[in-house]
């Protein structure tokens, strides 16, 4: 059975065009690192994994607060049972995994219905 999640990581960082290349390379390893299938199946999710499908897309975009460098991915996880993807240990790995890089990264989930 196939569960989806989409999720985004807020860097709050603005780059300059210049600087964007790097800092868009580093947020496209960030997203490789944490959504591998060892991490889905070591407690980012509740239930059991058999295969995970990743789509990923880094782009600059406005808030409030001006522009800031965003991360997002479209998670599918195959299991004999719906997963649930634990956002807590999510965001904690995602904020070890990007501390070198960012500080702080805001970390947003939602389960996608098919």
């Amino acid at each position: 059975m196939k569960t989806s999640f989409y999720v985004e990581l807020h860097t709050g960082a603005d780059y300059s065009p210049d600087e964007y290349t790097r800092a868009a390379g580093q947020m496209a390893n960030l997203l490789a690192e944490v959504f591998v299938k060892e991490h889905f199946q070591g407690g980012l999710t509740k239930g059991e994994v058999a295969e995970v499908q990743v789509e990923c897309e880094v782009s600059m975009e406005t808030d409030d607060q001006g522009m800031e460098l965003v991360g997002k991915a479209v998670l599918d996880i195959e299991g004999p049972k719906p997963v649930k993807l634990d956002k807590p240990s999510l965001s904690s790995y995602v904020k070890k995994a990007a501390s070198n890089s960012w500080g702080s990264v805001k970390v947003l989930k939602k389960q996608v219905m098919d």
